[in-house]
């Protein structure tokens, strides 16, 4: 995961990880980080927090989160269109998912390459789009 926004900072579960995977993490995260989707996502999590009551600020992080996702994996796939398939990218996020100690069954409020099963499907989906 990518946390902060004036120190942006690369935070990974103590494992092994073999280059690809690091090159995944690293091309995803720094992604997060061009887009400035931390910034983004403290905003949002402020006003949901200044507009509790509005129904509709409820959905503003996770639809947030999820389409900071999606323009997150078009920008890496295209950048590292000559190292791995968009297939293969893909694969490596499961299999980094599967060894993750962390399991995430919500949203947070930073991004991280760890999240529910039904929005890592979303994302495929909207790749394969």
């Amino acid at each position: 995961m990518i946390r902060g926004v004036l120190f942006p900072t690369i935070i990974l579960p103590f494992r092994d990880y073999d280059r690809e995977q690091l090159s995944v993490i690293f091309h995803h995260e720094l992604m997060h980080y061009k887009g400035s989707d931390v910034f983004f996502k403290t905003c949002a999590w402020f006003v949901s927090i200044f507009q509790h009551l509005n129904p509709i600020s409820g959905n503003l992080l996770e639809l947030l989160d999820e389409w900071c996702e999606f323009q997150c994996d078009v920008r890496v796939i295209t950048k590292i269109s000559d190292e791995l398939s968009a297939t293969r990218y893909f694969e490596v996020i499961v299999e980094t998912m599967g060894n993750n100690p962390a399991k995430a069954d919500g949203y947070y409020t930073f991004s991280m390459l760890s999240e529910a099963q039904l929005r890592l499907e979303r994302r495929i989906e909207y790749m394969k789009k």
